[in-house]
């Protein structure tokens, strides 16, 4: 391999691995920081390689590899911060309540009864779905898993739609 006198010379005839590397990634945002990621890369393939161990004696190959690694492992920490969103507890209180003080009431005691049906978590995650979150976020909030979230929720509807059930209101009820 040949011997550079200075970083900025091996950046010159090497910046090509960078730019390849993105473009595999398809990465279109923070570009330059991923380009700063690529160089501190591509340096510490510079400082590990070793010849004797590349029977083809290619660094090239070898450099892709660890810039395309590095870029893969910051793209996944950003996916973990995305997921690591937090809410304050005011938030878990906000609900717009009908107007017409009879249906503030009936919905009221509707609400509290089926409260009291369910448990902790499948609370926390009704709450959080009459907040509008997504089933994603949900999961990421709460640290589940998303199958989880999903199949919670087809429970908790599931005993809302019985509770609305004239069978179940009045077992004298005939259809």
């Amino acid at each position: 391999m040949k011997q550079y006198t200075n970083f900025s010379e091996l950046v010159e005839e090497k910046d090509y691995l960078i730019k390849t590397c993105i473009r595999r990634l398809n990465i279109y945002r923070d570009m330059e920081d991923f380009y700063q990621i690529g160089l501190i890369a591509l340096y510490k393939a510079y400082i590990s390689y070793d010849a004797k161990k590349d029977s083809y004696h290619n660094f090239d190959v070898y450099a892709y590899y660890i810039i395309l690694n590095y870029m893969k492992n910051e793209l996944t920490r950003q996916n973990a911060r995305k997921q690591e969103v937090t809410y304050p507890d005011g938030q878990w209180e906000r609900v717009k309540e009908p107007e017409n003080l009879e249906d503030l009431v009936t919905n009221k005691l509707f609400f509290e009864e089926l409260m009291k049906q369910l448990t902790d978590e499948d609370r926390k995650i009704f709450n959080l779905k009459r907040l509008g979150f997504g089933n994603t976020e949900i999961a990421g909030i709460l640290g589940l898993k998303f199958e989880r979230v999903k199949y919670r929720l087809k429970c908790i509807y599931q005993l809302i739609r019985d509770s609305f059930d004239p069978k179940n209101q009045n077992p004298d009820y005939q259809n």
